[in-house]
């Protein structure tokens, strides 16, 4: 998010959605004057089979959304009485949809596991119970009883611990005497029989086709060489643990709906209002009462869109979409006022991409100090924005469009800072106003006693026209507005490479920027003999700080261009100091 001071700098344009309008057909020419108005971008008319398939994946994942939320109220086992606070903006319906489904999906996931382990466990217990139910009277009758004695299965003879309803006995005897199988009654217990069933394993299946006929229940015993009493022990602590696990489960399920309460309430309220309004529309596709539209449009005004949507259409549906990975949304530029007028001179070298930086803020400061110190006249400045005022409506065939209202208040801007200019340099129609009346200039008789009170009893004033006056003074305004310049273009520059992990472009803007930092106060002391307090005798430092930054670049230029970065760090540096210097030209045309 762009904080109050950043958007002073550098500007991203405006954060843009897709706008998709489904009204009835009478409606649709009023919706498009309606986003007309709000200067959307790209309105196009939808096809019918577009909106059909539209309103058919938005039903559908309604529908699922409201089976999910059926399937987690049915793990409410009390009512919960849930007061939503949270106030729904109507922007963001198909955003907070989208966002509950995809959260509640989860959830969902997550708590049919649950279920799944639980009931599990539940069937786990059931089955340790009732096997415990026959263990204990076996126990009772027969407590040293090996286990590895009532079940086993060879290869030739198997032995099967079973649970024979009484009234079944005669009727499975006389279905496996033939089959050569022992019956062998262990006790007793209400209406069943315990007892083990010998076989050959040959008549493994039909012998376990004759068992589920007569309802009896085969006990799974492992075949271990421990006591039935000890096996007895055994169940009572698997009975526990499984018990534990699952009132573990039990309360992370109702832990997990507790939590997410909230979640599930918003969402059925959004699903209650959003859906019967998608089912009357899809209805009314197939009759040809609809019609829809889709445009780009600021984010900024998506509330003001509903509002006037909501007071002058009524019936209506709309959605909103962010852009897609690779898709490219129109550029809606998004400057501070005044600075916005300047716009028009950024579009004419090209409008920024959707994701790219609006170097708008940087040219509203740069342009009109770059202007006024060129052009640098009184007079000159004042006639431009006369000319702007009065002349420029009569050449153009809409003054009132914003194109030409932005270009009047850059004008205007321009103007006032080379009349600025000129007054502390003391130009008036192109001729020197020299306040010691020695230079010719038919105005010197009238200004220069105004100018020469007001030059020497100001000193900073006094400052700001001798640094204009003076030719080498001016170069060397020139050449420190160009170091601050070129800086801030490679600061920005550094910034996009960082936020791209480019590492050869992250070496190289800091390179530059180091071998400034060493390299101006070295040269300035040891060539020019300037004298720089805070680093005398540090001239070693500084030198060796240039070499590291030329190590820096060399390796950037090696990471960028390969074996020509052997070559091309030298054309990067010479580039810099170019580029600085191009801004002679300044003092060049201003002189």
């Amino acid at each position: 998010m762009k904080t109050s001071f950043t958007k002073y700098i550098l500007t991203i344009p405006e954060r843009m959605e897709k706008a998709r309008i489904i009204v009835l057909s009478e409606d649709l020419d009023k919706t498009i004057r309606i986003l007309h108005g709000l200067n959307a971008i790209h309105i196009i008319e939808l096809k019918e089979e577009v909106l059909e398939e539209e309103l058919k994946g938005k039903l559908k994942k309604l529908e699922t959304l409201r089976e999910i939320i059926s399937s987690l109220e049915s793990s409410i086992k009390k009512p919960i009485t849930i007061q939503v606070k949270e106030k729904i903006d109507a922007t963001t319906v198909d955003e907070l949809l989208e966002e509950y489904y995809n959260k509640l999906k989860v959830l969902n996931e997550n708590i049919s596991a649950l279920r799944r382990k639980l009931e599990y466990l539940e069937n786990t217990l059931k089955k340790l119970k009732e096997l415990k139910t026959y263990i204990e009277v076996l126990a009772l009758t027969k407590p040293n009883l090996k286990l590895n004695n009532l079940s086993y299965k060879g290869r030739t003879l198997q032995v099967q611990l079973v649970v024979i309803p009484k009234d079944k006995e005669v009727k499975l005897r006389k279905l496996l005497e033939n089959e050569n199988t022992l019956i062998n009654i262990l006790c007793s217990l209400q209406n069943n029989i315990l007892a083990q069933i010998v076989y050959l394993s040959k008549v493994e299946g039909k012998v376990k086709k004759v068992l589920k006929d007569c309802d009896c229940i085969t006990l799974d015993i492992p075949s271990l060489n421990i006591t039935v009493s000890e096996y007895k022990k055994h169940i009572e602590e698997e009975i526990v643990k499984t018990s534990s696990q699952y009132n573990s489960v039990s309360s992370e399920i109702a832990d997990l709906i507790g939590k997410h309460a909230n979640d599930i309430a918003i969402a059925k309220v959004l699903l209650e209002n959003v859906i019967e309004k998608v089912r009357v529309f899809k209805a009314l596709i197939s009759a040809r009462y609809i019609k829809g539209i889709e445009g780009w449009i600021p984010v900024s005004i998506k509330s003001k869109l509903l509002n006037i949507l909501d007071s002058q259409v009524g019936r209506y549906m709309i959605s909103f979409s962010k852009p897609r990975s690779g898709e490219e949304p129109p550029t809606k530029t998004c400057n501070p006022k005044g600075i916005r007028n300047f716009e028009v001179l950024t579009k004419t070298y090209g409008v920024p991409k959707y994701n790219e930086w609006d170097p708008t803020p940087l040219l509203a400061y740069s342009f009109p100090v770059f202007f006024g110190l060129m052009l640098g006249d009184v007079v000159y400045g004042i006639i431009l924005i006369l000319t702007a005022k009065y002349i420029l409506d009569r050449m153009v065939e809409n003054p009132e469009s914003e194109s030409i209202r932005k270009l009047k208040n850059m004008l205007y801007i321009s103007g006032i800072t080379a009349s600025i200019v000129g007054f502390f340099g003391g130009m008036f129609l192109g001729q020197t106003v020299n306040v010691t009346g020695n230079f010719g200039s038919i105005l010197s008789p009238i200004l220069s006693p105004y100018l020469e009170l007001l030059l020497t009893s100001t000193p900073i004033v006094n400052s700001i026209s001798s640094m204009l006056i003076n030719p080498l003074n001016f170069i060397i305004l020139a050449l420190v507005i160009g170091l601050i310049h070129v800086n801030i273009a490679l600061i920005v520059s550094l910034a996009k490479a960082i936020k791209l992990r480019n590492i050869g472009g992250i070496l190289q803007n800091l390179g530059l920027l180091l071998i400034q930092v060493f390299g101006i106060p070295f040269i300035l002391m040891s060539m020019f003999k300037y004298d720089i307090p805070i680093l005398r005798g540090l001239e070693s430092l500084l030198l060796s700080g240039i070499i590291v930054s030329l190590g820096v670049i060399i390796v950037s230029q090696l990471l960028i261009y390969r074996v020509l970065g052997v070559l091309t760090w030298v054309f990067t540096i010479t580039g810099l100091l170019g580029d600085v210097l191009s801004y002679t030209r300044i003092a060049g045309v201003g002189m």
